[in-house]
């Protein structure tokens, strides 16, 4: 590690001439003031670098200093941060940049960003994530003196965003654009997730046209081949006019054929008239009559009888002024198999549209549907980082209070727990708030399961349900909700009496109590703030359960009193909208927003996706 570190310095200061870093206000909803007479430096191994006001993404992240509470935002050139970027994927650490702020009063203020890298849900790095603590600020210098020296510890030491104040906002996190292309896996993962659109298209578009050709039988034709002859005498002048007359009798034989009035006289022979159809054959005396129907024996029959009649009644019935030779020059045979289409390549067809029209449909309903079913999707709504996901359990869907077992339920918690604390075990969050955008996203759920694997890792919890209105938490831990939450709220009983033990020694319950319709006011209370400071002093963490922000305004009241506020969001639940008016709803009233916990997540269907179109 100390090799990888002087490599990584070394390697900062070689391109130290080229780094640039602007400062511009944060994108940040809340943050749309101006900040007039600022300038800003960038230190690297005590070289302060000028800057410039081209601005690029660096890294994939935005790393935000705090200044007089106002939110900035400042990102090195594209060009050194490709550089740094390809260093840093190798070396897979991470590094510390030192930024001096200088206003033209002369405020002088050293922010230390400390760049580190951020693994997905799978423990794979898809980026690198930054923070930042001030640790130099002086006021009124006539002139700007340089930053004090920053200790080694200052320059590596990470500096976690559970460790910023409850009442600043966590650094932003950029995540993927939203016009980025969907990748390959996404195309599957929309067929999987609307296969029954597919499913379904592909079957009534197979069974229709099974049901049309089981009412087509096969079809035979017959042909017969007529010669009509031009005389071959006479002097080249009469040979010229006779054989343009020889065209013009092809021609009227041709239509005869094709009358009605041959079909008539062909319906005194037979009791159904096949599709009868003649044609004169290019660059030649001939015509074909050829006849089609189910019956080959009626086919052959009708080709030769319509040959028969127009060979009989055409010299009644065209006034030829020279003798013209008409006759058979090839009778009919019997058709052995079917001119019609094969009823196998019309059906190979009908699978093919049928498999493409489902595709076309489901990407239309895809299109057509707000709901969110991707981390990428709620990283690009809310500019918030999904810190973990829950993959979906048919169990849980059926039971109340279900605990989940598998393992790799477990190993989400985990991930969750190492993206909410810091590797060297400190614990700045010792109050979280649980909310979700809508009812029915499992935020119980995560929550109970979240506390189990906490109290599994030796630190004590105690779960609060603040959903006053809908209680659930004491279902999960097989307890009575007699008294709670409320009646300690409403000085009925001492908050010893409803801190309950549960079958995990680390882990204690405060049920809701008696369930309000109208809570607010007792949540808004001086008497919560008080239950909440005792209870982070006697436990590790404390974790409360509350309603959906968009429903009430429970979770808006109680995330002013909390350190930080995780969102819990169901895949193919929530709508796009109703996220993003949870999220505002939430920065309104400036709370601490965490991270995003993903619920039940086709996770193990994406990852085998993933794995397969990985060797593409």
């Amino acid at each position: 590690m100390s090799n990888q570190k002087a490599n990584l310095e070394k390697h900062i200061e070689k391109i130290a001439s080229s780094i640039d870093i602007s400062g511009k206000e944060s994108i940040a909803e809340e943050t749309s003031r101006e900040f007039p007479g600022w300038s800003w430096k960038c230190d690297i191994k005590g070289k302060y670098i000028s800057c410039s006001d081209e601005v690029f993404d660096c890294l994939g992240i935005v790393p935000n200093a705090f200044i007089n509470k106002s939110l900035f935002s400042f990102r090195l050139t594209k060009e050194s941060a490709n550089e740094l970027k390809r260093f840093l994927e190798e070396s897979k650490t991470g590094g510390n940049l030192v930024v001096r702020f200088e206003h033209s009063t002369g405020k002088i203020l050293v922010v230390n960003l400390n760049i580190s890298p951020q693994v997905n849900t799978n423990n794979e790095m898809i980026g690198w994530t930054g923070f930042n603590q001030v640790i130099q600020e002086e006021e009124g210098a006539e002139a700007a003196p340089e930053p004090k020296e920053i200790s080694p510890e200052a320059k590596t030491t990470p500096i976690s965003p559970l460790s910023l104040p409850a009442t600043e906002p966590i650094p932003y996190y950029r995540g993927q654009s939203s016009e980025e292309q969907f990748a390959l896996s996404d195309y599957f993962m929309v067929l999987i997730r609307r296969r029954w659109v597919v499913i379904m298209t592909f079957f009534f578009t197979v069974l229709i046209v099974a049901s049309i050709l089981s009412q087509m039988p096969n079809q035979y034709t017959a042909k017969a081949i007529v010669r009509v002859s031009s005389p071959r005498s006479g002097s080249a002048e009469y040979i010229a006019y006779d054989v343009e007359l020889g065209t013009r009798l092809l021609g009227t034989y041709v239509e005869l054929a094709n009358g009605e009035v041959v079909k008539q006289e062909l319906g005194q022979f037979v009791d159904r008239i096949p599709k009868i159809k003649a044609q004169q054959v290019k660059d030649s005396e001939l015509f074909e009559i050829t006849a089609e129907d189910a019956d080959p024996g009626l086919a052959q029959f009708a080709a030769n009888k319509v040959a028969e009649l127009i060979i009989r009644d055409g010299q009644g019935r065209i006034n030829s002024e020279a003798p013209v030779s008409v006759y058979v020059a090839e009778p009919a045979t019997l058709p052995t198999k079917p001119s019609s289409t094969s009823p196998w390549l019309i059906i190979g067809l009908a699978i093919v549209v049928g498999l493409l029209g489902g595709a076309g449909l489901a990407f239309v309903f895809e299109n057509m549907d707000t709901r969110i079913y991707s981390d990428k999707q709620i990283e690009n709504l809310t500019k918030i980082p999904v810190i973990g996901n829950i993959p979906d359990d048919s169990k849980a869907a059926h039971r109340t209070g279900y605990i989940f077992e598998k393992r790799i339920h477990a190993e989400s918690f985990q991930r969750i727990r190492t993206n909410i604390f810091t590797a060297n075990g400190k614990r700045p969050l010792k109050t979280i708030l649980v909310t979700s955008p809508v009812p029915l996203d499992g935020k119980s759920s995560v929550i109970a399961n979240f506390a189990i694997n906490m109290a599994k890792g030796n630190r004590s919890v105690c779960v609060v349900d603040a959903n006053l209105r809908y209680p659930s938490i004491h279902k999960f831990f097989k307890l009575e909700n007699k008294e709670g939450l409320s009646d300690v709220l409403v000085n009925k009983v001492s908050l010893n009496k409803v801190i309950l033990p549960t079958e995990y020694s680390n882990l204690k319950v405060i049920t809701c109590g008696q369930s309000l319709n109208s809570p607010v006011d007792i949540l808004d209370s001086e008497n919560m703030q008080k239950v909440l400071t005792r209870l982070s002093s006697e436990f590790d963490l404390v974790l409360i359960d509350s309603p959906a922000s968009t429903s009430v305004t429970d979770p808006a009241i109680l995330s002013s009193v909390v350190d930080g506020v995780l969102v819990v969001v169901r895949h193919g639940w929530v709508r796009q909208e109703a996220l993003t008016r949870a999220i505002k709803y939430l920065k309104n009233v400036e709370a601490n927003i965490i991270g995003i916990i993903s619920n039940k997540t086709d996770q193990g269907v994406r990852q085998r996706i993933l794995q397969v179109t990985s060797r593409k």
